[in-house]
């Protein structure tokens, strides 16, 4: 018996032994093969603009423009800290390296585009390392196959083309790192080795905090490369816990806060009321997985409509379970030994836990940039397979050009998956050209988000206040615009950034003043934390020469965002001019003077000065001005809702009721009527059809 033990540990001794041999002989030369491919894939996306936020990282980021004097402040701020919202994202090291181009290059986003192919392609370096110590029982081979199939795969082009997600790259990049160190330290016990996987890991998770996840990878990577020693892991599982902890205690000292805020904000957390968000992740998951499968239909925005809440009767929800199951119930049976498909399931699942744990805790939306990471499980699961379904066969001493070539069949499959796969990703590249390319394809994958409606009627608009010359193209451009406007707010009725877009069309293409305080007001009062539409009404009240409801709306412009410089300027040079600072709306504004400014009398106008009136408590000139914006269009919603409440106000109930009812005919879906509908009938002593009306209101937010 002492004998068998004896030999068995001799066994392992030597096992380990051929395996730290393995590992020192790296075939460079393929390293820097996949290096150059990676670039090469990228290459078309350098000529390309800025596209999607991009400009949010960039062009409108001051602290970003201050190029190396910048840094300081960056590192004390949430990611969209100009955009005057807290999300609790801290990721600095991104902002950081833009800053540094900036210093140099200005807003050259030629020169972004090619330092994130650069930094994708040593990325495939390091990965390939870093799998030749992970699979040291394996030919380098399979190591060289599964980097790869992550290179070429399509799913990446969202981070690589779109100069914002460079943090995806760095956090990807730099994990990396951290675990090939901790492998090396594990083979030649130096401490520079454990020093540089700690620092790396640091630098990982100031690039993206879901880097976090390498926690839980260090473990699992150990156990399947052969270290069983739980002294040994635990204190190289404290190496990166104690990073962690760090990382930490500076974002919490420096930006003041581990969690952020979620805003109300349907759009971009559209599950944030669904009472089903586990359903939901579990839809997103079967949603991830098949891009990762069939990755030919890809977007670049899955926000508000795109994807349903999901239920636990839903198809696409039960496949989902199902799935988790399976992998599961594989992972149960191969435990203790990790087999190659084991670890793929474990780097998927805890990759991609930080994209699930979004939707189920804030809410928030699905993005195909969630599986740059996760991707990695995939490309070794369709390794593993492909080496299986073609019995590949090497000897211990062949080079990786004789592995593929004594594995031709097998060779020949993966070589048809990675042309398809490049070609894919090639062509993607070209269509995040610019925001209109982008918008324009995707909107025909992606009719029901209203955000893609917005985003594309945004860029019709801005083409239509480009325009100088030809008067019929600006022309087709409004029109373009304003249609995929008025579709984002079908789909979303509250959606305050498409009403300010729309207010944009009627300020700056073609003048329509009423037209543009309407829809600004709407942006306003859907959007209060949103600064343009209050700066964008102060620059037409000062052309109005209405200089007092000009230097009130540049300060709620600045209470909506003190970080929105435009605001500041404009507030600025109208109180140097007129000494005018006011933040209290004047209770003195003529509407009659508003009215001998304005030649264009639609029913906006009328519908601006009802609501006006009816603020100042006004509500007979309320009355007569509503119903002349109704004259004027007896579809307009807001004008007889307001109708309806300034007879409500008044005790007069019944007409109240009449207005209500016009509304609900051609809208039956409006929760604002139904509910005042239920209010007069109420008042009347009419509680059968009150509650009717409460019922119907009920069910519409219940749906």
């Amino acid at each position: 018996m002492k004998n068998r033990q004896a030999q068995f540990k001799a066994g392992k001794h030597e096992d380990a032994a051929l395996r730290i041999e393995a590992s020192k002989s790296t075939p460079w030369k393929f390293a820097f093969l996949l290096a150059f491919f990676g670039f090469l894939l990228y290459a078309n996306s350098i000529p390309n603009d800025y596209a999607l936020d991009d400009a949010g990282a960039v062009n409108n980021n001051l602290f970003v423009q201050k190029g190396l004097r910048g840094i300081p402040d960056i590192l004390t701020v949430d990611l969209w800290h100009f955009d005057n919202v807290n999300l609790g994202y801290y990721r600095p090291l991104s902002l950081i390296t833009l800053a540094v181009e900036y210093q140099f290059f200005k807003a050259n986003p030629h020169i972004s585009h090619f330092i994130n192919a650069l930094l994708f392609a040593l990325s495939m370096l390091v990965l390939f390392l870093l799998l030749q110590r992970i699979f040291k029982n394996e030919h380098p081979a399979f190591a060289f196959i599964v980097t790869a199939l992550f290179a070429c795969h399509p799913i990446h082009t969202e981070v690589v083309a779109n100069i914002k997600s460079r943090d995806e790259i760095l956090s990807f990049l730099n994990l990396i790192a951290a675990l090939y160190f901790l492998l090396r330290f594990n083979t030649n016990k130096k401490l520079s080795a454990f020093v540089l996987s700690g620092l790396f890991f640091y630098l990982a998770l100031m690039s993206k905090e879901s880097a976090i996840t390498g926690i839980a990878l260090v473990p699992i990577v150990l156990y399947f490369t052969g270290l069983r020693d739980l002294k040994k892991g635990a204190f190289q599982i404290a190496l990166f816990a104690g990073v962690a902890a760090l990382f930490l205690i500076q974002k919490i000292i420096l930006m003041g806060t581990l969690s952020g805020t979620v805003p109300d904000d349907i759009i971009n957390y559209p599950y944030i009321g669904a009472d089903a968000r586990m359903a939901t992740s579990i839809l997103v998951l079967t949603t991830l997985i098949k891009q990762l499968i069939y990755p030919f239909n890809l977007c670049y925005d899955y926000s508000y409509n795109a994807i349903p809440v999901g239920a636990w009767n839903q198809p696409l929800v039960l496949l989902g379970l199902l799935l988790l199951i399976g992998m599961a119930i594989y992972l149960y049976l191969r435990w203790p030994k990790l087999d190659l498909f084991s670890l793929s399931i474990v780097i998927f699942i805890i990759t991609l836990a930080p994209a699930l744990g979004f939707i189920i805790v804030r809410g928030g939306i699905m993005a195909e940039r969630f599986l740059y990471a996760p991707s990695l499980g995939f490309c070794i699961a369709l390794a593993g397979l492909s080496t299986k379904v073609f019995k590949a066969t090497s000897e211990k001493d062949d080079s990786i050009t004789n592995w593929f070539k004594k594995n031709a069949n097998l060779s020949f499959a993966l070589l048809l998956i990675m042309l398809v796969f490049s070609i894919k990703t090639i062509r993607r590249n070209t269509e995040w050209k610019d925001n209109f390319t982008l918008f324009s394809t995707d909107i025909l994958n992606n009719p029901n988000s209203a955000q893609n409606h917005r985003h594309l009627g945004s860029e019709y608009i801005n083409k239509a206040i480009a325009e100088k010359n030809d008067e019929a193209k600006k022309r087709e451009y409004f029109n373009k615009g304003v249609l995929e406007l008025q579709k984002a707010i079908a789909i979303h009725p509250k959606f305050g950034d498409a009403f300010f877009k729309l207010g944009v069309a009627y300020h700056a293409v073609y003048l329509n003043v009423d037209s543009a305080v309407y829809y600004y007001t709407k942006a306003s009062e859907y959007a209060p934390g949103f600064a343009l539409p209050y700066n964008n009404m102060g620059i037409i009240y000062q052309s109005l020469k209405k200089y007092d409801m000009a230097s009130y709306y540049y300060n709620m412009a600045m209470d909506a965002n003190p970080n929105f410089p435009d605001a500041k300027k404009n507030a600025a040079d109208l109180k140097a001019a007129t000494g005018l600072d006011i933040h209290l709306m004047p209770v003195d504004m003529n509407l009659d003077s508003l009215q001998k400014n304005t030649e264009k009398k639609d029913d906006n106008f009328y519908f601006n000065m009802g609501t006006f009136a009816a603020s100042k408590g006004d509500y007979n000139g309320a009355i007569a001005n509503l119903q002349m914006a109704i004259k004027l269009n007896p579809k307009n919603e807001d004008a007889l809702i307001n109708l309806g409440n300034c007879f409500g106000v008044t005790n007069r109930f019944q007409e109240s009721i009449e207005v209500t009812l016009q509304v609900l005919k051609f809208n039956p879906q409006n929760e604002r009527a139904w509910q005042n509908l239920a209010i007069s009938y109420t008042k009347l002593g009419n509680k059968s059809k009150a509650d009717d009306a409460l019922d119907q209101l009920n069910a519409l937010k219940n749906h």
